[in-house]
């Protein structure tokens, strides 16, 4: 009898040191969530990579003494348009980096940033005011930013139009970046487009090459 306990006691003894080495095994590695979030993020982050390889460095003009921003463009036709710089692709939408070349004194940033990218770009559509869905600040690899989504009535195609950016200031002079939808139909995809690719062009803005 004390043979057979201390058989049963010793099958006791092993199953037990056998199931606590499993839980340790399992408590030490990767959970599958955790091994599928670490790949989703090592993807994104080279999505983000190629999706942006092929982007260029441009410069625009700042402020009464021509100081100078540096940005990365995006490889659609570029062009100088007054104080922007347009960036257009095949489809009917655009980016702009717009200067405002006289100091602010005490103007509005937002509005003269908005009014200056507008006027610079007239030779395509003829907008003056953005009517505002979304305005909050930003800030932006040091830099404070008012970030807006909203629409311009434009006379010439009598369509109201998608326009997203962000203004800011720099050197006493407004600047911003703004995407515009110019197609009558404002499609959901160039409207997807042209906002990512102005979240990300205002990324790469700064003051070194």
């Amino acid at each position: 009898m004390m043979k057979k306990f201390l058989i049963v006691l010793l099958m006791l003894l092993v199953v037990t040191g056998c199931t606590s080495n499993a839980k340790e095994d399992v408590s030490e590695s990767e959970t599958p969530s955790q091994a599928s979030e670490k790949e989703n993020t090592s993807d994104q982050s080279q999505k983000n990579t190629d999706d942006y390889s092929d982007w260029s460095t441009f410069y625009n003009p700042v402020g009464k003494n021509l100081d100078t921003l540096y940005f990365d463009g995006p490889p659609w036709t570029p062009s100088e348009m007054g104080l922007s710089r347009a960036f257009i692709p095949d489809t009917e939408c655009a980016i702009l980096v717009t200067s405002y070349l006289d100091e602010l004194n005490g103007d509005d940033v937002f509005e003269a940033a908005t009014k200056k990218a507008f006027s610079n770009f007239n030779s395509v559509i003829s907008c003056e005011n953005i009517d505002v869905s979304e305005k909050k600040e930003v800030n932006i690899n040091g830099m404070d930013m008012i970030h807006y989504v909203g629409t311009t009535y434009d006379a010439k195609s009598e369509t109201d139009l998608y326009v997203t950016g962000y203004v800011f200031e720099f050197k006493n002079a407004a600047n911003g970046v703004m995407g515009i939808v110019f197609d009558k139909e404002q499609s959901k995809d160039l409207i997807k487009m042209v906002t990512e690719y102005t979240d990300h062009l205002v990324t790469t803005v700064r003051e070194t090459q």
